[in-house]
C-alpha cells in the first residue's frame, strides 16, 4: 500500500510542469498578443494604404477635370467671340467692283464694295478715278448723292468723301432709309458725271 501511494505521488510531482498544457488552461496572453497586435496594424496600414491611394486618384481625376475646362473655356473659343472674328474678317474682306465710264467719257471710275445692301446699314465704299489715260485723277471733290430711284429722295446719312492718294477716295455714311433701287452718283469736274446702282433689302 505505501508502495502505490509512492508511485502515485512521483508521478504527480513529474506531471506538475506540464499541467497547465495538460489540463487545457489557456495559454497566457503575453504569448497571445503580439500576433493579434501585428495583424491589426496589418490592417490598419492596408487600410490607410487604401485611403491614400483613393484620395490620390480623386485629386487626380479633380485636376484633369479642370485642365479639361481650361481647354474648353480657353480665349477665343467661345460662340460670341467666334462670331465677332467672322464678322470682322467679312467687313475686311473687299466687296465686289463695278467700273463705269463717265458721261464725257474723261474718266474711268470704280466702285468697290457690296452692290446689295440692308436697309439702315451704314456702308463704306473706295472709289478709284483715273483719266481717260490711265493716269490717277488727283485732287478731286466730287459731289456725292445716294439717292432712291423711284421716289427720289435721299439717305439717312449725307455721304462723304476723302481723297486716299493715287487717285483713291474714300466714301463713307451710305444708309438707305428703305429697300428699293438706289443710285450711288458722282458729279466731277465739268459736270461729267457717273452713277452706280445699289439695291437696298
Amino acid at each position: 500500500m505505501r508502495n502505490l501511494r509512492s508511485y502515485v505521488l512521483a508521478t504527480c510531482l513529474a506531471c506538475t510542469p506540464l499541467l497547465p498544457a495538460c489540463a487545457g488552461d489557456p495559454v497566457p496572453a503575453s504569448s497571445q498578443g503580439a500576433p493579434s497586435d501585428a495583424a491589426t496594424v496589418g490592417d490598419t496600414g492596408a487600410a490607410s494604404d487604401t485611403s491614400a491611394g483613393n484620395d490620390s486618384a480623386a485629386a487626380a481625376d479633380t485636376a484633369s477635370a479642370q485642365d479639361t475646362t481650361a481647354q474648353v473655356d480657353g480665349p477665343g473659343d467661345t460662340a460670341a467671340e467666334v462670331a465677332g472674328q467672322d464678322a470682322a474678317k467679312a467687313d475686311a474682306t473687299p466687296g465686289p467692283s463695278v467700273t463705269k465710264t463717265s458721261s464725257s467719257g474723261k474718266h474711268e471710275v470704280t466702285l468697290q464694295g457690296p452692290t446689295t445692301i440692308a436697309v439702315g446699314k451704314t456702308l463704306k465704299y473706295t472709289v478709284l478715278i483715273a483719266k481717260s489715260d490711265g493716269s490717277p485723277a488727283l485732287g478731286l471733290s466730287p459731289d456725292i448723292s445716294f439717292i432712291h430711284t423711284q421716289m427720289g429722295h435721299g439717305g439717312l446719312k449725307e455721304p462723304a468723301m476723302a481723297e486716299m492718294g493715287e487717285g483713291l477716295y474714300e466714301v463713307d455714311d451710305v444708309q438707305a432709309s428703305m429697300a428699293g433701287k438706289w443710285a450711288l452718283k458722282f458729279v466731277l469736274p465739268a459736270n461729267d458725271k457717273v452713277g452706280f446702282e445699289i439695291t437696298v433689302k
